[in-house]
């Protein structure tokens, strides 16, 4: 009972990391609704998958805070190239490829740093 309640939480847990992922790339494009938003999407599935099958959640929501700073600094370069018009914006397929690799990046290190260390 106990290893069913154990798999219904950690498959919240990632539920809940990819609900974070999703409304974290919508608020970045003009509009929510393009294909644009798949690639960030299917970088979080990928790793979630991996998370859960290797038992890497703490990995993965290390890795959804690295794309919660990437989400950040992407919106404070948007209101910047606003303000001053010497800066470009980034364009939606930039930022969703940005992001993907910053999550995908920060996942493989922080299970690399923890695989290293003897962490898991």
């Amino acid at each position: 009972m106990n290893d069913l309640l154990d798999q219904i939480k950690r498959t919240l847990v990632a539920g809940l990391y990819l609900f974070v992922v999703a409304v974290g790339a919508q608020v970045l494009l003009a509009d929510p609704t393009t294909e644009s938003l798949a690639l960030p999407l299917a970088a979080a599935v990928l790793v979630a998958g991996h998370a859960l099958r290797r038992d890497t959640l703490h990995e993965f929501g290390y890795a959804v805070l690295g794309f919660l700073g990437a989400v950040v600094a992407i919106v404070a370069v948007a209101a910047g190239s606003a303000a001053v018009d010497a800066v470009p914006s980034p364009s939606d397929a930039v930022a969703m490829v940005l992001l993907a690799v910053v999550l995908s990046t920060v996942y493989t290190i922080t299970v690399r740093d923890d695989a290293a260390l003897g962490l898991d």
